[in-house]
């Protein structure tokens, strides 16, 4: 398809707010199939992948592409239930051609984007989608996490965003549980001890206040909320547990480099550095500190 106007120019749409988390609107659903024609894919194929998707037998009276399967897989989009929308873009973007995947992710996740929606799309797979500072503090803490050789708290991280990806319900608990899990890895690795738990990890990571405390009430808010059945986190709650942890996890990752072992000891050997720019906002670490408490 021969480059756009807007996409010459470097012109793109600010990202709306986000509105839209457990839907997907009727324009959602009708631009899925035109974003899989642009990625390559025709008609026929695509409700070959539909009808599987959505376990439905195709109906042998449309033969024609257009208008008939174009219609049938129109309805089918537009009948089934919410979330089956997004299980249905996974399944058009693993069958679509190599040469259109990367087509496909960017056109959906531009268009979720652009229409305040709370997903996008990641390797393949639909996942929670939050504002800009999330996004960009949970998979820079995974790349971090990667690069130096953290693979446990790298996959805990990925796990908590995917328990928020959950659907038709994000399992928010567990997506808190799993970013402790990550911190906590984190912090084994950095001072070699891989049994205690965080609440005797924190004050060997040799942190200066508040940054000691935030850890701490960190770990007790969760461990708490894992505790009490009546007291489940709602998705805003859980956002900000992920946040935070995530951003505590890069900002570690960075400052010690490569994990150590127990022989080693800890080895501050970076500079303070500050963590705005990654955290869900300009609040002092005060306010934090008050929505934790």
């Amino acid at each position: 398809m021969p480059e756009t106007f807007a996409k010459r120019r470097g012109y793109r749409p600010v990202d709306a707010e986000i509105t839209v988390r457990e839907d997907a609107p009727a324009e959602l659903r009708a631009a899925v199939p035109q974003i899989a024609l642009r990625s390559g894919m025709t008609y026929s194929s695509m409700r070959e992948v539909i009808c599987r998707t959505l376990l439905v037998q195709p109906d042998p009276a449309n033969r024609s592409e257009i208008p008939h399967i174009r219609d049938e897989v129109a309805a089918l989009l537009r009948n089934c239930k919410w979330f089956k929308v997004y299980d249905a873009a996974e399944a058009l973007y693993a069958a679509a051609e190599p040469a259109g995947k990367q087509q496909f992710a960017d056109l959906l996740n531009g268009f979720c984007r652009e229409n305040g929606i709370g997903w996008e799309m990641r390797e393949g797979r639909i996942v929670f989608r939050g504002p800009k500072p999330f996004r960009e503090v949970t998979w820079e803490t995974v790349r971090m996490l990667e690069e130096t050789n953290r693979p446990r708290a790298a996959n805990e991280m990925r796990k908590a965003v995917r328990e928020l990806s959950r659907r038709p319900a994000p399992d928010v608990l567990s997506a808190m549980l799993c970013v402790m899990e990550a911190l906590q890895a984190t912090a084994q690795d950095l001072t070699g001890e891989h049994k205690p738990d965080m609440d005797r990890l924190a004050p060997a990571l040799d942190l200066p206040q508040p940054l000691e405390s935030v850890v701490e009430k960190l770990w007790a808010y969760a461990s708490d909320r894992a505790r009490c059945k009546d007291c489940i986190p709602d998705v805003a709650e859980a956002e900000l547990t992920v946040s935070i942890a995530g951003a505590l996890c890069k900002f570690l990752a960075e400052r010690g480099g490569g994990p150590l072992d127990s022989a080693q000891g800890y080895n501050r050997s970076a500079e303070f550095r500050k963590l705005w720019g990654a955290w869900p906002g300009d609040e002092p670490i005060e306010e934090l500190l008050k929505q934790i408490d």
